[in-house]
């Protein structure tokens, strides 16, 4: 459950970085 947990988180923060460009 926390590999879950910090797959979403990378892929939430990688998406906002994105977004940032």
């Amino acid at each position: 459950m926390k590999d879950s947990f910090i797959d979403v988180f990378l892929y939430f923060i990688g998406e906002n970085y994105l977004l940032q460009f």
